[in-house]
C-alpha cells in the first residue's frame, strides 16, 4: 500500500460538523492529515474534534461562519498558528432550501444560499490564498454540485449559487494554475445528509456520505480540476440537457414538485 498523499498535510474542512464534511474530515483523519474542523455549530465540532483524538489524529476545531468574511480570516489564522500553512482548502460548507415565490422569503431564502454557497468558497479561498501565493503551492477544493449544470423548479436559488461557484472556480483556476496552486470543483449528485432529509422526491443515484468522501478524497489525490459524479447521473443529466424544451420543462417541473412535497 503506498503512501498517503494526504499525510501530514495540514487541510481544514468548512462545515465539517456534520454530513459529507464530517465524513472527509474522518476519512482525512485515517490517511495522516492534521485536519482543521470548520464550521458554526460548536456542540458537533467538539464531539467530532474527541471523537477524531480518540483515534489518535492530529486535529482541531475552530467555530467560523464562511457567509462572514472577517470570520473565516481569523479562524484561519488561529488555524495556521497550531498546524502551520494551509495545504489543502477544501471549502465544503453550503446549505440547500427551496425558493419560494412569496416575496420576502424569496429574498432571505435565496439570499442566504447565496451568502453561504457563493460568497462562503470566495471567503473561504480568500482566507488561505495570500499563503499559498507566497509559498507558490496549495490545492483549493470547492465542493459545489451537479445542480448547477441544471435546475429544478423551486430550487433556482440553490442551483445558482452552485452554478456561481462552478464559473468563480473555473475563473480563479487559470489565474492561480501559474502560481503552483492547484483548484478542484468538486460537483456531487444527491448525497444522503441531513441536507436532503427533507427531500420526498426522487434522488437518482444517492449515495451515503462515506461513499462520496472516499470518491472525493481519490479525485484530489490524482489531482482533479473537475469531477462530476457519480457517473449515471451525470449521464442522465446530459440526456435531459438534449431534450426538447417543451419536454424538459414537463419533467423538471413534475420533479421539482415532488421534491417539495
Amino acid at each position: 500500500m503506498g503512501r498517503s498523499p494526504f499525510l501530514d498535510r495540514s487541510i481544514i474542512v468548512t462545515g465539517a460538523s456534520s454530513g459529507l464534511g464530517r465524513a472527509m474530515a474522518l476519512d482525512l483523519t485515517k490517511a495522516g492529515a492534521k485536519v482543521s474542523l470548520l464550521a458554526r455549530r460548536v456542540n458537533l465540532l467538539d464531539a467530532l474534534e474527541m471523537e477524531i483524538r480518540s483515534m489518535g489524529g492530529q486535529v482541531q476545531s475552530v467555530p467560523a461562519d464562511v457567509a462572514d468574511w472577517p470570520s473565516m480570516r481569523e479562524a484561519v489564522q488561529q488555524v495556521e498558528t497550531v498546524f502551520g500553512p494551509t495545504d489543502i482548502l477544501i471549502a465544503n460548507a453550503g446549505v440547500g432550501a427551496p425558493s419560494p415565490l412569496e416575496a420576502e422569503a424569496h429574498v432571505r431564502e435565496i439570499g442566504s444560499m447565496i451568502r453561504i454557497n457563493t460568497l462562503g468558497v470566495v471567503h473561504s479561498f480568500a482566507s488561505v490564498l495570500p499563503g499559498m501565493l507566497r509559498r507558490g503551492k496549495g490545492h483549493l477544493v470547492a465542493i459545489s454540485s451537479l445542480a448547477a449544470y441544471i435546475s429544478f423548479a423551486g430550487e433556482g436559488g440553490y442551483s445558482a449559487s452552485k452554478a456561481a461557484v462552478n464559473a468563480y472556480t473555473a475563473s480563479i483556476r487559470e489565474q492561480v494554475r501559474p502560481k503552483g496552486i492547484l483548484v478542484s470543483t468538486i460537483c456531487p449528485g444527491f448525497i444522503k445528509t441531513p441536507m436532503t432529509a427533507g427531500n420526498h422526491g426522487a434522488m437518482p443515484g444517492v449515495m451515503s456520505a462515506e461513499k462520496a468522501s472516499q470518491k472525493i478524497l481519490a479525485a484530489l489525490a490524482q489531482g482533479r480540476e473537475v469531477y462530476n459524479f457519480p457517473l449515471g447521473t451525470v449521464a442522465l443529466l446530459g440526456l435531459l440537457r438534449c431534450l426538447p424544451g417543451w419536454m424538459l420543462r414537463r419533467i423538471m417541473t413534475d420533479l421539482g414538485e415532488s421534491k417539495a412535497d
